[in-house]
């Protein structure tokens, strides 16, 4: 997809520039983490790697979570101008602000005592993919988790993973050509039940077709019932959760003629596999696109969510 992948194709060098602007920075922990779309599942993603924090879906605590004021929280929005991020500026004393731009709204919130600036460069016109990364990057070295390691493997082995998602993209297109696959999921766990999300969140917005992102668990609760005729993305880390992820595979393959595609991170582990997942992913889903030919990602809405305050 033209412009896509020259924004996928940043992610290393960008990923190396957030850790070295962010390596010190110190994130607060046992508060809220707010944000919407990409930016609520980062914070996922490193709460399930066993981060001390609290991730929240910034418009469900404006409504129904944040009923008195507190001290500190931290407000991520990439662009810092989504509506329902910062309608919790008043929810808090201070606020630690992570964006891309440190001259948005949220960046210069008047109680804002601390900036996470992400990146710094061309603005990303397509679905989250390299702020995603760099947003995992910030809080993952702000919260003590080093994330070099996972920094290098996607710098070293990028070929790689380009050549593994194009390989398994086109497989799933000549699934879904002739249209009869009616659903499609994505599935991970831990740290990777927010990889699942982000990726069922950009696919979604870009081929057009209702992707869900969930927990193995959760999936095996049910949606299972719904797998017939449909696409499954496995993400396997490895981890606690990989004997049921293989139950369910199991299940699939001996009663439904769902397609399974299977992602296995070997060498990262399974607290920092969000980001080579992420960077698959993201692959996968620009090849899967330019198979559909498709030309345009936002045809609803806008890249920027906003609205009004009459809707708060």
């Amino acid at each position: 997809m033209e412009g896509l992948l020259e924004e996928i194709l940043e992610i290393p060098e960008r990923a190396k520039e957030c850790y070295e602007r962010n390596k010190h920075a110190a994130l607060p922990r046992r508060v809220p983490y707010l944000g919407m779309g990409s930016s609520y599942f980062a914070p996922l993603a490193l709460y399930y790697a066993g981060a001390d924090i609290h991730p929240e879906i910034a418009s469900e605590y404006y409504r129904y979570v944040g009923r008195e004021t507190l001290p500190l929280g931290v407000l991520i929005s990439q662009s810092g101008e989504s509506s329902e991020t910062l309608w919790n500026l008043k929810k808090f004393e201070e606020v630690v602000a992570v964006t891309n731009d440190p001259k948005s709204t949220l960046g210069k919130a008047e109680n804002a005592r601390m900036v996470v600036e992400l990146w710094s460069g061309k603005e990303e016109f397509f679905s989250s993919t390299k702020t995603y990364i760099n947003t995992l990057v910030a809080l993952y070295a702000g919260l003590g988790i080093d994330p070099k390691k996972a920094i290098a493997f996607i710098s070293n082995h990028f070929g790689e993973l380009k050549k593994e998602s194009e390989l398994f993209a086109a497989a799933v297109y000549e699934k879904i050509k002739d249209g009869s696959r009616k659903s499609f999921y994505v599935i991970g766990e831990g740290p990777n039940i927010a990889t699942a999300c982000e990726g069922a969140l950009v696919l979604s917005e870009t081929t057009k077709l209702a992707w869900i992102g969930m927990a193995a668990s959760q999936f095996d609760h049910g949606p299972k019932e719904a797998a017939e005729n449909g696409i499954v993305v496995f993400l396997n880390a490895g981890g606690k959760g990989v004997k049921r992820m293989d139950l369910i595979k199991k299940a699939l393959s001996e009663k439904t003629n769902a397609y399974a595609v299977e992602f296995k991170e070997q060498e990262v582990s399974e607290t920092l596999s969000p980001i080579p997942f992420a960077v698959r992913l993201f692959f996968f889903l620009n090849s899967l696109a330019d198979h559909m030919k498709i030309e345009k990602t936002f045809r609803v809405g806008k890249k920027i969510t906003t609205v009004p305050d009459s809707l708060k």
